[in-house]
């Protein structure tokens, strides 16, 4: 999954943008598994605002979700 988000942060960022995903917990209880990671994204040439990251984090859980039925939570 990791490199999936990846490879979608890398499509979605542009020549301002660095971003880095770092993986940080998997907790499995039952049948659920639940993934924690941390983003890390500067943008170099302005602020962003709540809804640019919201907007980023949105497209990236459809990406987890298309790809292996993830869920945002």
């Amino acid at each position: 999954m990791l490199n999936e988000l990846q490879a979608g942060l890398a499509k979605l960022a542009d020549e301002h943008t660095q971003a880095q995903l770092t993986p940080l917990d998997i907790y499995q209880k039952d049948d659920a598994k639940h993934l924690t990671f941390r983003l890390h994204i500067t943008r170099h040439d302005k602020t962003m605002v709540n809804a640019e990251v919201n907007q980023l984090l949105d497209q990236l859980a459809s990406r987890a979700q298309t790809a292996f039925g993830a869920t945002r939570l």
